[in-house]
């Protein structure tokens, strides 16, 4: 099967739960917000970031130990499948511990954090978080297998899940939110390993085998525990410094909508993985860098497309969707919206680095960017509140998007000119941005400039007819696109 094919394939057994994923993202800013209300909100924002971070020290660089080790063993024989078996095993019984570690440490550790948790919030919390990072397993393994539809549907329906837990239990306040939420993971860890059953087999634990995987994902772990932190830390060092708990659910709504786009795009970018690794394995890497350049200059061309979208439509779509109560999560949102300029790098940088096999660039590109991010917070955040969270976020993805650049020189080449081309045009809005404008007006604006964009970046050559040809052909049955 081609790269292209194998590409598409992918992209479409992903795409086919992308509707829940989005459907979910409009119901929990819609019904959660309202229902809650702003303080209320603002205290589920907080724990919900809270347990994220808390499930981090379970990550162990799953993912990236399964994409590059999986794919080729599953074109093995029994061995392979052994050996699959064998890992499966190991992360399970790894991360079974760390989450009983968590959910102990969260007991203390919640109520000193913020003085409205009790313990029995901090050990609904540790015990949501460990629920999760027990789910990730299965859901990496089809990850791994290629079963890429599969894989998309623990980010895909999570929130769609969610929300009616939470509004069912929010009569209970806070303690009613974390026991909905853990009900709520809980049913994604029982189909996650429901799928995989064919590869559960108890094993015996084998540290020093093990720990040869741990330590090539030893730096797309810290990587990890570095970049949640870089985009969920907002809200809790928000709460610490500002004291501020309806600005935190001001800045968490803002980043909930902005994370929807990143978790739904790097589902499609972290799917190109087993592909590049392939490439790397086989010694083809001009195909691997020529799919790396399609992944920057398209990904590019759609941040551009929805930045044009957010700036027109946003400041009548957000009061009808979350309430006048939420009115400030609209300059949020655009504020937020100028950090997308530099997604299409960190991804290229952050796969690349997968791929063919830097993980330290990874965790450096990551820390920077949080380092970048804590070194402007104390000074943003007790001033501007939700607006100064927006803008050192921001600041952090920019700077780790240079430290990409910079360490992955010999092996990641950025197509900076298609860069220019679909980026510069988008200077035009600063002057066109009406606050007031209503939305008819707004999908007026849409309509005539989006088309124009695209227009003028394929003249430009950003956006290629033969290029979109051979991804058309490679979507379309019978096509026959080359690698």
């Amino acid at each position: 099967m081609s790269s292209a094919r194998t590409a598409a394939r992918n992209l479409s057994a992903i795409s086919l739960h992308k509707g829940a994923q989005i459907l979910g993202a409009f119901a929990f800013a819609a019904l959660v917000p309202r229902s809650l209300g702003a303080e209320l909100f603002g205290q589920l924002s907080f724990v919900l970031s809270l347990s994220l971070l808390l499930q981090m020290p379970g990550d162990l660089g799953g993912l990236d130990i399964i994409g590059r080790f999986v794919p080729g063993w599953a074109q093995e024989d029994e061995s392979g499948r052994r050996k699959i078996v064998w890992l499966t095993w190991h992360l399970i019984a790894l991360r079974l511990l760390i989450g009983l570690a968590v959910t102990l440490v969260s007991v203390p550790l919640a109520p000193r954090l913020a003085s409205w948790l009790t313990p029995l919030d901090g050990l609904l919390i540790g015990l949501s978080a460990a629920i999760r990072l027990l789910s990730w397993t299965p859901f990496h393994l089809s990850f791994g297998l290629g079963r890429m539809g599969r894989w998309s549907v623990e980010l895909a329906w999570r929130q769609l899940v969610m929300t009616p837990f939470l509004l069912a239990f929010a009569r209970w306040g806070v303690t009613g939110l974390l026991a909905g939420l853990a009900l709520s993971e809980a049913l994604f860890l029982l189909l996650g390993h429901y799928w995989i059953r064919p590869y559960l087999r108890v094993q015996s634990f084998d540290w020093p085998a093990l720990r040869p995987y741990l330590r090539f994902g030893a730096g797309f772990f810290l990587a990890n525990i570095v970049i949640v932190a870089l985009y969920r830390l907002g809200p809790v060092l928000l709460e610490v410094l500002a004291r501020n708990t309806v600005a935190v659910g001001y800045f968490n709504l803002g980043v909930s909508v902005y994370m929807m786009l990143l978790v739904i795009l790097t589902q499609y970018m972290s799917s190109f993985v087993p592909m590049l690794s392939l490439f790397h394995r086989r010694g083809e890497l001009a195909a691997a860098q020529r799919w790396l350049d399609r992944m920057v200059r398209y990904t590019a061309v759609l941040m551009g497309v929805i930045i044009i979208g957010m700036f027109m439509l946003m400041p009548a779509v957000a009061p009808l969707l979350f309430g006048a109560d939420f009115a400030p999560v609209t300059r949020i949102m655009l504020l937020l919206a100028l950090a997308l300029l530099a997604q299409p790098l960190v991804w290229a940088g952050r796969y690349a680095a997968v791929s063919f096999g830097h993980p330290r660039a990874a965790f450096y590109a990551t820390l920077f960017g949080l380092l970048a991010f804590l070194a402007v917070s104390p000074a943003l955040m007790p001033r501007f509140a939700a607006d100064g969270a927006a803008l050192a976020l921001g600041f952090g993805v920019v700077v780790m998007a240079g430290v990409y650049l910079w360490l992955g020189r010999e092996w990641l080449k950025s197509p900076w000119l298609a860069l220019a081309a679909a980026y510069l045009p988008l200077s035009a809005l600063l002057f066109i941005y009406d606050p007031a404008r209503d939305l008819m007006s707004g999908l007026l604006w849409s309509a005539l400039l989006i088309p124009l964009y695209l227009f003028l970046l394929w003249l430009l050559r950003v956006v290629t007819t033969a290029e979109l040809a051979q991804m058309r052909a490679a979507f379309m049955p019978g096509g026959a696109p080359k690698r």
